[in-house]
């Protein structure tokens, strides 16, 4: 049976999230449609709550659960340039984990390239030593930060994937 996809105009960013073993090849290659079963890159196409990024709703069942135990991946939709569909799979599911809308939930069947990606990381408590500053009103901020979602943007792993980039360049 083929299942029939319907185009959506995502966020500028979408999300996409990881066991964090799969961060090299990330990394390295982008997300290619070839390493998926069902040869798409699936995404959150929401930002307002943490535990509604899937896989968390259904991962965070299990009594091991970690949110630590994931890298957050954002794509640029801009810089991605693909085209991007309303997930088939969750359409009907979405309500079933308390989560808020079929949009939230989408997928393209194309590779998407290092230079549209960031990853940042979770981390509510640790912060010594990351880089922050005031804000206006005198409140701490942190640099590289979503903080509604406790998210940082893991600069280190960024830097290295831009460099990566350069490198290749002068290669060819």
């Amino acid at each position: 049976m083929k299942i029939k996809l319907q185009s959506i105009r995502p966020n500028r960013f979408v999300w996409h999230v990881t066991y964090k073993e799969n961060r090299r090849s990330i990394a390295l290659n982008g997300f290619k449609t070839e390493f998926n079963v069902s040869g798409a890159v699936f995404a959150n196409n929401q930002s307002d709550c943490l535990f509604n990024m899937w896989p968390l709703p259904i991962d965070g069942w299990d009594p091991g659960f970690s949110v630590y135990d994931y890298d957050f991946w954002r794509i640029d939709t801009a810089k991605a340039g693909v085209k991007w569909y309303i997930d088939p799979y969750m359409e009907g599911d979405f309500e079933v984990y308390g989560c808020r809308s079929k949009f939230d939930y989408i997928c393209t069947l194309e590779d998407i390239s290092t230079d549209a990606l960031k990853l940042y990381f979770y981390n509510e408590y640790d912060l010594v030593g990351y880089p922050w500053y005031y804000n206006e009103r005198d409140i701490i901020q942190f640099k590289h930060s979503i903080p509604q979602l406790n998210l940082f943007e893991d600069v280190e792993v960024n830097n290295w994937m831009e460099d990566r980039e350069w490198i290749l360049k002068i290669a060819d």
